[in-house]
């Protein structure tokens, strides 16, 4: 399926939060297996599957999370995005298939408005922009064999931790400009701001 590939990107699944595990048993999980498996099976060069906040959302909300953090969902929903992390983490232990796994925020075209989503929600916008240039560096980051990424824009309040990694190397100046670094303990974490000039 994925022969000659550089790169495979995996965005589909129930997204759901409220969704029955019927609903999500056959593209969150057996869905993310076959893409895994598939992509491993023909040496791509790097996989980048889409996790979530969700597979850390029973830290408690006062707690920042990190791209390092182990996850503890707090649904189902969740549960299967954890399942995505721990396939990337299995596929770059044992093929030469390098994995970034997207904890990917409240993605919406507009910043979302306090009185129409949870606070939670706001404190994890991710812009489309934003989600663009997230999953182009994804792609395109060298030297790392296994990343888990926070992926939000840089909102005022931020449910994820982005500041962490200030010390660590850098990126090329084109992505430096929007903030994505590369930490030595390789977590990458995504700080654009929706309102960067590109």
């Amino acid at each position: 399926m994925f022969q000659d590939a550089d790169a495979v990107v995996h965005l589909a699944a129930v997204p759901d939060p409220a969704a029955s595990w019927d609903r999500l048993l056959p593209p969150n999980v057996i869905g993310a297996y076959h893409v895994a498996q598939a992509a491993a099976d023909v040496g791509v060069r790097r996989l980048v599957l889409a996790s979530s906040l969700h597979a850390v959302s029973a830290v408690p909300e006062t707690t920042q999370v990190r791209g390092d953090d182990a996850p503890r969902p707090g649904n189902l929903y969740g549960a299967t995005k954890a399942w995505a992390e721990a396939l990337g983490a299995w596929v770059a232990a044992t093929t030469s298939t390098t994995v970034v796994a997207l904890r990917i925020g409240y993605f919406a075209i507009e910043p979302p408005d306090l009185e129409q989503v949870a606070k939670r929600d706001l404190t994890a916008w991710l812009s489309p922009r934003d989600a663009a240039e997230l999953v182009r560096a994804a792609v395109e980051s060298e030297g790392l064999t296994f990343v888990v990424a926070n992926g939000i824009s840089a909102n005022r309040f931020r449910r994820a931790d982005l500041e962490s990694d200030r010390t660590a190397p850098r990126l090329p100046p084109a992505r430096r400009r929007l903030g994505l670094r590369l930490t030595s303990c390789g977590v990458v974490n995504f700080t654009a701001s929706a309102n960067v000039e590109s």
